[in-house]
């Protein structure tokens, strides 16, 4: 069985999804996260990323971003939530080409009082980007260059990175995200 787009009870399949850029809130279809992102992506269209919303309860939803994964078709798709039972609340970014789904990165519990648009919209932004800033630094979303250490210059936590994978929100701080020190618009993480 196929997702369940909860506006229109119609079936979608995994292939008609957008390929691209995917930012994919979990949640309850009630949940206080849900409700706040709905009206913030409401605002105005992302270019470049396409935003979804991902349960597996049933119901219904007045946003055709609302897709229900009973199956866990798209679900077990996504490592970090293949084994889980209960999905909780997180963002997860994924790249789509075809049938395949890549893992990015994710947020897990993202902040219900912020506005995740702009976060999201920058982090496509960053995702193509290939060069760091004009202070060397890189931004949450970007691709790490090289394997090594990299300093968050908001708060001194030094992380290893593999190069290919994609510079994450500081877990200490949270610069990347709308709570952090800086947001996804700024770069933090040095190579040391």
């Amino acid at each position: 069985m196929s997702l369940i787009n909860l506006q229109n009870q119609s079936n979608l399949e995994l292939a008609s999804l957008p390929d691209g850029l995917l930012a994919i809130f979990t949640a309850k279809i009630d949940s206080n996260l849900a409700k706040t992102q709905l009206e913030n992506l409401a605002k105005s269209d992302l270019e470049n990323i396409s935003a979804y919303f991902l349960t597996t309860e049933s119901g219904s939803s007045s946003s055709d971003r609302f897709l229900s994964d009973s199956n866990r078709e798209l679900i077990n798709q996504i490592e970090i939530l293949k084994s889980k039972s209960n999905l909780g609340e997180n963002l997860v970014f994924l790249k789509k080409e075809g049938l395949n789904f890549k893992y990015l990165v994710h947020k897990e519990n993202p902040e219900n009082q912020y506005d995740w648009r702009p976060s999201i919209q920058e982090f496509a932004v960053n995702y193509v980007s290939t060069t760091p800033d004009d202070k060397g630094l890189w931004k949450w979303g970007q691709i790490v260059p090289e394997t090594g250490e990299y300093l968050c210059v908001d708060c001194g936590f030094i992380d290893n990175f593999e190069a290919g994978a994609v510079f994450p929100v500081c877990e200490v701080c949270l610069s990347g995200e709308p709570a952090g020190p800086s947001g996804a618009e700024i770069g933090f993480w040095e190579r040391v």
